[in-house]
This record gives C-alpha cells, structure tokens and sequence, in this order.
C-alpha cells in the first residue's frame, strides 16, 4: 500500500512541477489544490494502515474448531474486482 501512496506523493510533485510555469494561475491557487491533494493522499494512507492493522487483529483471532462449514477464504488484499466474487 505504501508504495502505491508514494505513488500518488510522485504525480502530485510532477503536478507542482507543471503548475509553477503556468502564469494564469495564481500560486497561491496551484498550492491549495496541492495542499488538499496532499491531505487526501495522507488520509488515505493512514486509512490503509488502520485497515492493515484490523486485518492482521481479525487474522489474529482464535479458529472455533468445532464449527462443521470452513471458514471463508480471506479475500486478497488489492485483488481485482473478478478474484473477489470467486
């Protein structure tokens, strides 16, 4: 997941990169958008490491043996929307 966010961290620099030559726009206008970008990339970030965090504690947790049908199979993280249905 990190890597995708420094991802998204590297487009939002290269958009900084083109913003500044751009004269018709005020840069106190190009440096909201970015600020905003910035804390959206950061809250999605620390969303993604909460929900990591929840993953590993629900891993964590004890297996009812007794039970007669098998546990579900663990949907794989990032995994494309056709691995989920299957």
């Amino acid at each position: 997941m990190r890597g995708h966010h420094e991802a998204l961290r590297v487009e939002r620099d290269a958009l900084l990169a083109r913003l500044e030559d751009r004269i018709w726009l005020p840069p106190a206008l190009a440096e909201g958008w970015l600020a905003e970008r910035g804390r959206t990339i950061d809250a999605l970030a620390a969303l993604g490491d909460q929900l990591l965090v929840l993953r590993d504690g629900y891993a964590a947790l004890p297996l009812d043996e007794g039970l007669d049908t098998p546990a579900p199979q663990p949907i794989a993280f990032g995994a494309a929307p056709e691995a989920r249905r299957a």
